[in-house]
């Protein structure tokens, strides 16, 4: 526990307000989490092996630089041979943008079934003598999600991105792959970081309602990607989101799953509405 006391790490528990995190040991990678995540479908027969077309595997730490870790999964799982594998480097934003590329890929009238793998094995790549913040938050974890061909051709998802590359080498400090001139650790500037969505992300926010002309009230739930209650709480105070329903327990619960944040907030919250104690944050703001 980064050489705290247990009574010492409780109290940064209470005051972080999570209950506990999850750290992968030294021979568990991405690929091992993802399997773990994937059969778990299988074995409850979500999916069969055959119907599947493609798996989508996001991380940012990958088993190796090659083979491609997904490649890895079908190998150990046995899957079909026409079963497509495709990896993305992904960070925060991973899953949202793979989801994209899985809906993309559904428009060809030859796939059908798509699972989407998130799997982080960060905690390998934390400074702990330097970031202890940073990896005793942190949940070491991997989630599947199968989406499918929907028959109801009038549903509608919107998707919109900005990318700011003038901070790419600033907000995510290079890690080492093949240049190996910068960083064996993965170092974030949260200062710059949470400046930046703080200016920026109001105005983007305000953009996606006004172009797609969604009426914000129409929304039964908000999701949001963050990486502890202190910014969740910063930004709903930035969009106005006052007396808005969002649903936020995944740090609470788990600490923060990066890739996986959303995924399993979703899972939470359906959780949660069976039994009939789904909780909300209320938004504050003027």
């Amino acid at each position: 526990m980064c050489g705290l006391t247990q009574t010492k790490f409780n109290l940064f528990q209470k005051t972080c307000n999570f209950s506990s995190h999850y750290i992968a040991n030294e021979n568990t990678f991405a690929s091992d989490l993802a399997i773990e995540a994937l059969d778990t479908l299988l074995k409850n027969d979500v999916l069969s092996k055959e119907e599947l077309d493609v798996i989508f595997l996001a991380t940012h730490t990958p088993d190796f630089f090659a083979p491609q870790t997904s490649s890895i999964i079908h190998k150990k799982l046995n899957l079909n041979k026409k079963t497509i594998c495709i990896d993305t480097t992904a960070f925060c934003s991973g899953f949202l943008q793979t989801l994209m590329q899985a809906f993309l890929m559904l428009d060809n009238p030859n796939i059908h079934k798509i699972v989407i793998l998130t799997s982080l094995v960060k905690s390998k790549k934390i400074d702990i003598k330097n970031d202890k913040i940073s990896y005793l938050t942190h949940s070491d974890c991997a989630c599947a999600i199968l989406i499918e061909k929907s028959q109801d051709t009038s549903q509608k998802t919107f998707f919109s991105q900005n990318i700011y590359s003038q901070y790419a080498l600033e907000e995510t400090l290079p890690l080492n792959a093949y240049n190996t001139n910068f960083n064996e650790y993965l170092y974030i500037n949260n200062g710059l970081f949470f400046d930046f969505a703080s200016k920026n992300y109001p105005e983007f926010f305000d953009d996606f309602f006004e172009y797609f002309d969604i009426d914000k009230t129409q929304i039964a739930n908000f999701f949001f990607h963050t990486p502890n209650e202190f910014f969740l709480q910063k930004m709903l105070e930035n969009l106005c989101l006052n007396n808005f329903p969002c649903f936020h327990q995944v740090f609470r619960t788990y600490g923060d799953c990066k890739i996986s944040n959303l995924p399993i907030e979703l899972c939470l919250y359906k959780q949660n509405d069976k039994i009939g104690t789904a909780s909300q944050k209320k938004g504050g703001g003027e």
